[in-house]
């Protein structure tokens, strides 16, 4: 996004805190918990989190973004590679990570790939060890992760065991000075799968914030990203294809539909993109409804 002419000496921008980690190890677990929200969509099936999702959080007083990753994977399908080189790059851009791993299948290589990425970065990190659902095997748990030399925790976040600890990490890294705040206009994009919804949006944000492929339903959150343009702060959401209601899959599909037609509700602003090499559709014309209701 092109922001020559503003001016953002006086904008203070909250210090970006990162999850990351493989498929289905319990990263959105996490970023539902400490945010207090369903943004990120849960369910036990590895991949479901693709692209990266941002969330302003007060915890003791302090505040940061919490970012949801998709997960990473050495798996050779289009959807895994550009996660894999999303996440990566998106590290660069944050001031603290924090890696999880399974506790119940301990050190596996693509865990090392993730320490690697997380070094790379030269940003603080913790380590955290989930699924480690009895509290005398904490330290056991923790044996194969030594190695790498970084501040360790033993969790379970479904029992919410460990959260204090990873809290008390995240805000002891945090700075003291007090943040301004000011009150967001909510942009939402919407339309069918694959009519460029989050192509738009990395054009706006000026960077690959989303995933973009030529499969329909890449995106299955409304992903909200914070930016300021011309000393206002605004939210932009980017949203799952809404389809027709008979044509929707599974359930995680579902649950996506569900955000999205949230999304509406919540905007100041909608934009319906629609694909200009087809024209207005009955969809097109469902989506202007629920917009418009």
């Amino acid at each position: 996004m092109n922001n020559e002419g503003t001016d953002f000496s006086s904008l203070v921008v909250s210090p970006k805190v990162a999850i990351i980690g493989r498929p289905n190890v319990g990263k959105s677990t996490l970023f539902n918990i400490i945010t207090g929200t369903r943004k990120a969509v849960v369910k036990d099936q590895a991949g479901v989190t693709r692209d990266i999702i941002i969330e302003p959080v007060e915890v003791w007083g302090k505040q940061f973004d919490l970012i949801d990753t998709g997960g990473i994977t050495e798996a050779g399908d289009l959807f895994s590679k550009l996660i894999r080189e999303q996440v990566s790059e998106f590290l660069y851009s944050v001031d603290y990570i924090i890696a999880v791993m399974d506790g119940r299948v301990g050190l596996v290589p693509e865990d090392r790939d993730i320490i690697k990425f997380a070094k790379q970065a030269n940003k603080p990190f913790l380590l955290v060890i989930n699924k480690v659902d009895k509290v005398t095997e904490h330290e056991s748990a923790k044996s194969d992760f030594y190695e790498f030399g970084v501040d360790i925790i033993s969790a379970a976040f479904e029992q919410r065991q460990g959260l204090g600890e990873i809290l008390e990490w995240v805000t002891n890294q945090l700075p003291e000075a007090p943040l301004e705040s000011q009150e967001a206009v909510k942009i939402t994009i919407v339309g069918k799968p694959n009519v460029g919804k989050s192509s738009l949006t990395n054009a706006i944000l000026g960077s690959d914030r989303m995933m973009v492929s030529e499969i329909a339903g890449t995106t299955i959150d409304a992903v909200e990203t914070p930016f300021y343009a011309n000393n206002k702060r605004y939210m932009l959401i980017d949203t799952a294809g809404l389809r027709r209601s008979s044509r929707r899959e599974d359930d995680v599909e579902i649950i996506s539909a569900f955000k999205s037609q949230e999304a509406i509700r919540k905007a100041d602003l909608v934009l319906l993109v629609v694909d200009g090499t087809i024209g207005p559709t009955e969809q097109d014309s469902k989506i202007m409804q629920a917009i418009l209701d």
